[in-house]
């Protein structure tokens, strides 16, 4: 799975999910580490977009 593809996925989980919505549940839901959907999360914080 792509990095891009990946984002997309975490995009769509946040808001179809009910608050909150914790990194263990988005790793669990998209079959990745827990590292990895930190540094999926920070992608966007570093490369100048928001996230909302």
């Amino acid at each position: 799975m792509t990095r891009t593809h990946r984002l997309f996925q975490l995009m769509q989980s946040l808001r179809r999910l009910p608050p909150p919505v914790t990194a263990q549940s988005l790793a669990y839901e998209m079959d990745v580490s827990l590292r990895t959907i930190y540094r999926d999360k920070a992608y966007p914080l570093c490369s100048g977009k928001t996230t909302c």
